[in-house]
């Protein structure tokens, strides 16, 4: 085993560990959380409980690979292992990311979720995608709102949330 296989196996081990940990965590105030769960039936202590079962799938999944050896053994075992530079996202694409951030926490309480979200997915797409034809533009947007809509009625209908639709026309 190289020295590189050998370093890259332990780092992978502390992310195994750091996971379990975090998912253990996480059920574990998943459980001792109380509240009423409503009508819907789904109380607080839900979300810790599916995200922490989640991430320890992920962990367990992770510490396979650790143990078989994974991606380290496949392929040619003589060549030399490189390490590519990362790769960075050009600052434009960042700044379109910054800008739907920024537009929708100004705009949530006037535009409602629905609007406030599918612009900042839009832009979020624009900023991933880069430049793009107008016509692109109009199927984000429709995207957008066929996601956000539905989101918005599950979170006042089934978790009690009051996330208004449009405030601006009062509804």
């Amino acid at each position: 085993m190289s020295v590189t296989t050998h370093k890259k196996t332990k780092s992978e081990s502390v992310l195994v560990i750091v996971l379990l940990v975090v998912a253990g965590t996480l059920v574990q105030q998943g459980t001792t959380l109380t509240g009423d769960a409503g009508y819907s039936g789904i109380s607080s202590g839900l979300f810790p409980l599916v995200v922490g079962s989640g991430l320890a799938l992920c962990a367990l999944m992770l510490a396979r690979e650790v143990l078989t050896g994974g991606l380290c053994n496949q392929g040619n075992d003589t060549a030399p292992y490189v390490e590519a530079p990362p790769r960075l996202a050009p600052t434009s694409h960042l700044l379109w990311v910054f800008a739907g951030l920024v537009i929708q926490i100004l705009t949530i309480a006037h535009l409602g979720f629905v609007l406030a979200s599918a612009t900042l997915m839009v832009l979020v797409a624009r900023g991933f995608r880069g430049p793009q034809p107008a016509s692109r533009w109009l199927l984000d947007i429709a995207i957008a709102l066929a996601v956000t809509l539905p989101v918005q009625q599950l979170f006042t209908r089934f978790l009690g949330l009051n996330l208004p639709l449009l405030p601006f026309l009062g509804s």
